[in-house]
């Protein structure tokens, strides 16, 4: 391994750890951490880099579970290849946690189809014991344009499961990606998925939009949750809740930012029980499920709103609810012009010793990573990019150890959507302790 430390003046000695089968690049982040006896550290265990210039990868990032049963976590990074100079499909690898080396790389089937948008990890389907790896394609074209598709692979083979497309061109099917419960009674779980849809009329930015929820073992259809005029992009973000209407199944939280909205939808029926509005430009952008936020043992519902300028113009929002009856518990507020706080975000576990989960968010447009106090919202560390890693942030991702044994990880997307679109994307896995 090639293992160095720094100290900077009035900060902690932080520990940057580098494994050699993992690393592409050697010019790494600098960790700044804040003083104080329950100050979290973090080590950067490894780094990834994309395969193309322009191909974006690490845009999209989603936790694998652990595929190939070494008890460490692994990692699912997308590059949707947007930017490509030649017109080719997006790919996603399914990356070891702990070698670094790629258990899986799926591909698309059409030019610019960005898949890989939407990536999220389910549970068994296939009976093998492995989690599976479903894929979101919004642009992708089966005989009708910008219709999308969702694929569902083997996270122990890769081999395809299942293909769903969207019903009619301009759907967007894939945008977004969830886990449900286990709907239909097979033992299966199953997931959901949200659309585009194109504006209604020239006047909207945004079309109404819909989610799907789908049989984990088929991709058959088991509701169909439209948006209106009043929840324009509804489906854009998705992310778990618990059990909010008490009829067994986990529930869903579905962004529609274009009507700065968030609704708690059934996660049996689609249905809606309850409706956040109205907090905030670009309220909705960004969505994750937290660990318990104010102690009621209930998981919790982090809600970005980067457009937000209540402190400064752009300055950016994070919002923290309860994801049992939807009440504000925090606002974290950027305070600086163009800071765009909540453009991407995930939620962290304690890292301080205070029982309050953190946050890492991250700034649209790149920029330092920040861990924030998941209480006050005061900052607890930053993470600082290199030249070479352009929008850096613009993916998170986190995970702990399904054994237990090891400590949370969060991945950090850097795309290289910057001033370098010549350059590949990339990725970081970063440690974090208290």
């Amino acid at each position: 391994m090639n293992d160095s430390s720094q100290r900077l003046s009035g900060i902690p000695r932080i520990h940057i750890q580098l494994m050699h089968k993992a690393i592409f690049l050697l010019a790494l982040v600098t960790l700044v951490a804040t003083c104080g006896p329950a100050a979290p550290s973090a080590d950067v265990f490894a780094q990834y880099t994309g395969t193309t210039a322009g191909d974006l990868f690490g845009e999209p990032l989603a936790p694998a579970g652990d595929l190939n049963g070494d008890g460490h976590p692994d990692w699912l990074a997308g590059g949707t290849q947007r930017l490509t100079q030649k017109i080719q499909p997006g790919y996603v690898q399914a990356l070891s946690g702990l070698g670094g080396e790629p258990l899986h790389t799926f591909h698309g089937h059409s030019g610019h189809d960005r898949f890989g948008t939407a990536l999220i990890s389910i549970e068994d389907v296939d009976g093998d014991g492995v989690r599976e790896i479903a894929v979101g394609a919004p642009y992708a074209n089966q005989g009708r344009p910008d219709a999308g598709s969702v694929y569902l692979f083997s996270g122990r083979t890769g081999s395809p499961l299942w293909t769903v497309h969207g019903e009619r061109g301009g759907d967007g099917l894939g945008v977004a990606l969830g886990p449900l419960g286990d709907l239909d009674q097979d033992g299966i779980p199953d997931l959901a998925v949200g659309a585009l849809q194109p504006a209604m009329s020239p006047d909207r930015d945004a079309g109404p939009g819909y989610v799907l929820a789908l049989s984990g073992a088929t991709g058959e259809q088991l509701f169909l949750a439209r948006g209106d005029e009043e929840t324009r992009d509804f489906g854009r973000e998705l992310a778990p809740l618990g059990d909010v209407d008490g009829d067994g199944l986990p529930d869903l939280a579905v962004s529609a930012p274009a009507s700065q909205a968030v609704l708690y939808v059934s996660g049996r029926t689609g249905k809606t029980l309850q409706r956040l509005e109205d907090l905030g430009a670009g309220f909705g952008e960004t969505l994750a499920a937290t660990p318990d936020a104010n102690g009621d043992t209930w998981p919790d519902l982090l809600v970005g709103a980067p457009l937000d300028s209540s402190k400064a113009p752009l300055a950016g929002a994070v919002h923290v609810f309860s994801g049992l009856d939807g009440s504000s518990l925090r606002v974290f507020r950027g305070t600086q012009r163009g800071e765009r706080l909540g453009g991407s975000l995930a939620a962290l576990n304690d890292l301080d010793a205070d029982g309050i989960p953190e946050i890492a968010v991250a700034r649209s447009g790149g920029g330092a990573l920040r861990i924030l106090s998941g209480a006050q919202g005061q900052e607890l560390m930053r993470l600082e990019p290199t030249q070479e890693q352009h929008d850096f942030g613009a993916g998170l991702a986190s995970a702990g150890s399904e054994s237990g044994q090891h400590p949370p990880h969060l991945a950090v997307g850097f795309p290289g959507i910057g001033p370098k679109e010549n350059s590949s994307g990339g990725l970081l896995i970063v440690v974090l302790k208290r």
